[in-house]
């Protein structure tokens, strides 16, 4: 089945420049000369023209085209020729063709594709801010980034023409806002995505299916960490009781004043947000009014009763998966010798948001790098997020290694500049918690019903820190 606006070649667009007409003049000529109808004509010139109709080609203003960006050259022909903007545009597209397409790697799934969105969720940041972010610091040209981007978080520019999304496909839904609402392509791709989010996400269920190189199925790309054998254990929590979590290892932050990221819930210290039964620790999330609040969830913390100034940091844990979920295991400085955040330093050993479902993260942030500035620095690795896995960070006077069962996927080092690189000089403490909502969690709204019943649930079987030997 080929939907509305999707034809065998790719998409119908009337404006785009065939020669020296317009797509759809083009079309009517055809209907005139050739007694063909509407549809045979956009058809008959989508097969002598068909570079310009594949999926993912689209108008980018910062393409480099001979001498001059497109955005130059497309005034020029306005200002020198009397065109209108996007027959400039067009115009401009079919005569530096190969500029303008998406390099959307085909998947082996047939029908999947990554199609460029600049506003998809990119982290903490959409994916045009990552990309300026990426040409302003590395000096590399907009398809580079864009590709970096797309391999950094593939999952938000997934997108099946065919997908059935309510009583149309998302092809045809697309075409419906490209043709009324005179959306781009990559504007209606990005629309139908964010409308049927869940349809796109099939990483859910498999997230090493669709991973661009960075799973634990393939370790190759990854190296191993030191052996715990190798090392002394200097603190542990296997959580072999019941009841609340042991008063001598474990305390808590508490309150709704939203935490710095217009989070939703209402952390408390009691029972129902935080228990350990059947050999483990249990953080819940739940929707409930509680002091002003909709929801509650609990925030443990190590500090005062577990502090450390280098090490290795293992938690083993299963996080929830719904929207609306942000699951954190993370260490934050005790005496805060450097100022508040974030100068102060901030090691966050796994994020993972629900509406990303099946990527976790590995981050630090500090007065020099952070996501305030969008410098943060950190790595994402694809999981079967339905299974147990083992975070890790561990952390030197020189270093700070991220990974995951063992395996390290990530390296941040002291660059030597200060401690506006480098505070991690001194005392952290661990935390484990669940928002809800907040400027990452909710950037794709909230599955409410998921936080009903008995709530969404970080699981975690141990907790464990090493010194060396």
């Amino acid at each position: 089945m080929i939907a509305a606006g999707l034809q065998a070649g790719g998409w119908w667009r009337p404006e785009v420049c065939c020669g020296e007409q317009l797509a759809g003049d083009r079309a009517a000529c055809l209907v005139k000369s050739a007694g063909l109808n509407q549809t045979s004509a956009e058809q008959k010139v989508m097969e002598e023209f068909s570079q310009l109709f594949q999926p993912g080609v689209a108008w980018m203003a910062d393409v480099k085209c001979g001498d001059h960006l497109a955005e130059a050259r497309a005034a020029w022909l306005q200002r020198e020729k009397g065109m209108e903007a996007k027959a400039a545009q067009a115009k401009v597209m079919s005569e530096f063709q190969d500029k303008f397409i998406i390099k959307a790697d085909v998947l082996d799934h047939p029908g999947w594709q990554f199609v460029w969105s600049p506003d998809a969720a990119c982290g903490e940041h959409s994916a045009q801010s990552r990309c300026n972010w990426l040409q302003s610091e590395t000096g590399c040209s907009l398809d580079a980034a864009q590709q970096q981007v797309i391999q950094e978080f593939p999952t938000q520019f997934l997108w099946h023409p065919e997908m059935q999304c309510g009583d149309h496909t998302a092809s045809a839904l697309a075409s419906l806002l490209m043709t009324n609402k005179q959306y781009s392509f990559q504007q209606a791709v990005g629309k139908v995505r964010g409308q049927f989010l869940e349809l796109f996400l099939p990483v859910c269920a498999n997230a090493n299916e669709f991973s661009m190189g960075g799973t634990l199925g393939d370790v190759s790309t990854f190296e191993p960490m030191t052996n715990a054998s190798e090392l002394q254990l200097v603190w542990s929590d296997d959580f072999a009781y019941e009841g609340a979590p042991d008063p001598l290892k474990w305390g808590y932050d508490e309150g709704g004043h939203g935490w710095g990221n217009n989070e939703l819930q209402h952390y408390t210290s009691r029972t129902t947000n935080a228990w350990v039964s059947n050999g483990t620790l249990k953080v819940c999330a739940l929707r409930e009014e509680f002091e002003c609040r909709n929801y509650t969830s609990a925030r443990l913390i190590t500090k005062n009763k577990g502090d450390w100034l280098y090490g290795r940091m293992e938690v083993r844990a299963k996080v929830p998966t719904a929207r609306g979920s942000w699951s954190a295991i993370w260490m934050l400085p005790t005496d805060w010798a450097y100022g508040d955040w974030p100068k102060g330093g901030e090691i966050d050993i796994m994020e993972h948001v629900g509406y990303d479902c099946g990527r976790v993260h590995g981050t630090v942030h500090t007065d020099k790098y952070n996501h305030m500035k969008n410098t943060q620095v950190g790595k994402q690795v694809s999981l079967d997020i339905a299974d147990w896995h083992t975070y890790t960070v561990e952390w030197s006077d020189s270093r700070i290694d991220f990974g995951v069962d063992g395996q390290r996927y990530h390296r941040f080092e002291d660059d030597g500049t200060g401690p506006d690189a480098w505070p991690f000089n001194k005392r952290f403490h661990l935390l484990l918690n669940i928002a809800v909502g907040g400027d990452w969690g909710g950037q794709k709204g909230i599955d409410e019903a998921s936080f009903q019943g008995n709530g969404q649930i970080m699981e975690i079987s141990s907790v464990r820190v090493y010194a060396k030997a």
